[in-house]
C-alpha cells in the first residue's frame, strides 16, 4: 500500500507516451495522477507482457544501452540507436530485468506492441541464440 494515498502499488514502473509524444517512466503518484487521463498511453514493464523492445525517438545517442545488450540488438541507426527484434529476449535467460532500460538516462525504451512475445518464446529465442 501506498502510505500517501492508501492505494496498492504495483510493483513494476509504467512507460508512458503522452500527447506530445514524448515517453518517460513515471513512478508513485505521478504514475496514480496521470495514468487516469485518457491522452496517455501507458505499456506496463511487468515481464507478464513480454515483447521485443523499442528505442523511442526520445534517444539522444549517449551510447549507454548498447554495450549493456548481452545479445547485440542494439546498434546505432539512421538518426537513433535501434533495437533489432530478432535478437531481443528482453535479458531473459541473462539478467531479471532488461538491462538497456535500466541504464537508459532519459527512457526512451519501451516495450514494441508490434512484436509481443511470451516469457516462454523469449527463453526460446535465447536458447536458439546460446546454441547457435
Amino acid at each position: 500500500m501506498d502510505a500517501g494515498t492508501g492505494t496498492a502499488r504495483k510493483p513494476w514502473p509504467t512507460v508512458c507516451r503522452g500527447p506530445e509524444g514524448r515517453s518517460g517512466m513515471l513512478r508513485g503518484r505521478e504514475r496514480q495522477a496521470n495514468t487516469t487521463d485518457k491522452r496517455i498511453l501507458c505499456f506496463f514493464t511487468k515481464r507478464s507482457h513480454p515483447m521485443s523492445l523499442l528505442i523511442t525517438d526520445e534517444c539522444i545517442n549517449c551510447d549507454v544501452c548498447e554495450p549493456e545488450c548481452p545479445n547485440g540488438a542494439i546498434s546505432q541507426g539512421d538518426e537513433t540507436y535501434v533495437i533489432d527484434p530478432d535478437l531481443c529476449t528482453e535479458c531473459v535467460g541473462h539478467y531479471e530485468t532488461s538491462q538497456c532500460v535500466e541504464v537508459c538516462p532519459v527512457d526512451c525504451i519501451i516495450k514494441d506492441p508490434n512484436h509481443e512475445e511470451t516469457e516462454a518464446e523469449l527463453q526460446a529465442k535465447y536458447d536458439r541464440m546460446k546454441a547457435a
